[in-house]
């Protein structure tokens, strides 16, 4: 965390938390659109839009969308009553 703190503080390009914050979850994440994402912990204290996928150049937010939620009850709630999407995973 003092890592990403740091490159966002001095300005320096950032190689390091992606593979420590994202890159372990990421195959499980391979072909999903948009992740509904209820952080805790440190993913409190960092935004994964901004982490830097060292392989590609891009950013996060450039590869996937991902939708903050405080808690999973909201996903509930804009949901469109009686609509049936497909499969939904949850992780924890």
């Amino acid at each position: 965390l003092s890592y990403y703190r740091n490159a966002i503080k001095f300005e320096i390009t950032d190689n390091y938390s992606y593979d420590l914050f994202w890159k372990p979850i990421a195959p499980q994440l391979a072909g999903i659109k948009k992740i509904y994402f209820s952080p805790d912990g440190v993913y409190n204290q960092i935004n994964l839009n901004a982490l830097r996928n060292p392989s590609t150049g891009k950013y996060l937010l450039e590869e996937t969308v991902i939708e903050n939620v405080t808690n999973t009850k909201d996903m509930v709630a804009r949901a469109a009553p009686g609509k049936r999407v497909g499969k939904t995973y949850l992780y924890g």
